[in-house]
């Protein structure tokens, strides 16, 4: 609720228990959003379903969350931390560079228009892949049909 929402509104992926509700909540106590929900809610979920939230303060379930794309998961009861767990061990396995790139390419290239984006990515790619050791190893492990030993945190 309120604060919470906007804290997690601020993370890449949301996990949650099918038990969870979420809710803006601001404007039941007479206050406005200020941590960014104003902002990053309208984008994550739409406008009419952002002015829902915000504007009656209701509470949403998990399973309304996830069809409104709010959060990226829903797990039983229970099970959370187990896949919290599971998720944080699969990304580690994969390039932190990598992680770290098309991160960026996506919170840049929302900044323009498509056209602007995908320059960005050309130009990106074309520079990652010809000079990061993380894209040769990924290479080279697809060819030998192996698993990829990724640098740490590069």
């Amino acid at each position: 609720v309120a604060g919470g929402l906007e804290m997690m509104l601020a993370c890449d992926l949301c996990i949650a228990d099918e038990s969870a509700r979420f809710s803006d909540g601001h404007l039941n106590f007479g206050q406005i959003p200020g941590g960014g929900s104003s902002q990053r809610l309208p984008r994550m979920i739409g406008v009419r379903r952002a002015k829902d939230m915000i504007l009656s303060g209701r509470f949403v379930s998990t399973q309304e969350a996830l069809d409104f794309g709010l959060i990226n998961r829903c797990v039983p009861a229970g099970e959370l931390d187990k896949a919290v767990q599971e998720t944080v061990q699969s990304l580690s396995r994969l390039s932190f560079a990598g992680r770290k790139g098309a991160k960026y390419l996506v919170n840049e290239g929302l900044k323009g228009s498509i056209s602007d984006g995908l320059k960005l990515e050309i130009d990106y790619c074309g520079t990652y892949e010809t000079t990061h050791p993380d894209a040769k190893e990924g290479m080279l492990a697809f060819r030998d049909k192996r698993s990829p030993q990724f640098l740490p945190r590069s």
